[in-house]
């Protein structure tokens, strides 16, 4: 695992790889995390929304969901201190992004989801 995370460090799918190598996380449920499932108090990371994509009319849509694949994928878990640090440098780039490009920033996603 240690040579896998070392070769996407830097990369820009260098967390959604943490998260999933650290807690397992399914491809969905990494990208259907948002800010608000991060308690950086409590430090805890809940699982409760999900995004795929689906072909609907030959078309490829993303699907959002405000749940998971099943009852028990809902879940909290410890928020790692890696992950926590590296949590923290991704929001604090996204804030500084929005920051330097005012205007022109996307904000469709800002402030929900982590990996988008």
């Amino acid at each position: 695992m240690a040579i896998m995370l070392e070769a996407f460090k830097g990369s820009s799918i260098e967390l959604p790889v943490t998260l999933a190598a650290f807690y397992g996380f399914r491809r969905s449920e990494v990208l259907g995390l948002k800010w608000s499932a991060i308690d950086f108090k409590n430090n805890t990371i809940t699982v409760s929304h999900t995004v795929s994509r689906a072909k609907i009319d030959r078309k490829t849509q993303l699907i959002l969901k405000n749940r998971t694949k099943n009852k028990s994928s809902f879940r909290s878990l410890p928020l790692i201190p890696q992950v926590k640090r590296m949590l923290m440098r991704v929001r604090d780039k996204q804030k500084r992004n929005q920051k330097t490009c005012k205007k022109q920033y996307n904000t469709d996603f800002f402030g929900i989801h982590l990996c988008g």
